[in-house]
């Protein structure tokens, strides 16, 4: 798998969400500000949403590959890779949830929702980093 191939995601998320500038002004007070200001509420949340479109991935390689990249050539293998795939996925989706059914009437909910997705995620942190000491190294020349 090349970079264009992993980071796709991203640039997905990108691409999609600047091609729906006209219904993302038209949401809360985006309308109200000038057209610069406009654009640059709409890139913020491209951006925000290529992140999460690209933590899915990362997260589903986790939970079906068992392996998760980790900094200086190494990878999280296993039931640790599994766990925080599935951790990212459910905070992508239970967040989005969230998001979803704003509203009055269900803000109760709503806010329930939004703390289990930031557990999910800090969790997920939280296994990445408990895991991140004894992660393989990719490249290694020993045979295990």
């Amino acid at each position: 798998m090349g970079r264009a191939t992993y980071y796709s995601p991203f640039g997905l998320g990108v691409i999609i969400t600047l091609l729906m500038h006209g219904d993302i002004v038209k949401l809360g007070q985006v309308a109200t500000l000038p057209p610069a200001a406009q654009w640059a509420v709409v890139v913020l949340i491209s951006l925000i949403v290529a992140v999460h479109m690209q933590l899915l991935m990362i997260g589903a390689q986790g939970a079906f590959g068992q392996v998760l990249p980790a900094p200086i050539g190494r990878s999280i293998r296993g039931r640790g890779a599994v766990l925080a795939g599935v951790l990212m996925i459910a905070y992508v989706g239970v967040g989005a949830a969230a998001l979803l059914i704003r509203s009055d009437e269900f803000a109760l909910v709503s806010n329930m929702l939004l703390i289990a997705a930031g557990a999910g995620i800090a969790a997920a942190i939280v296994t990445y980093v408990w895991c991140w000491p004894v992660a393989a190294h990719d490249f290694d020349d020993r045979v295990a």
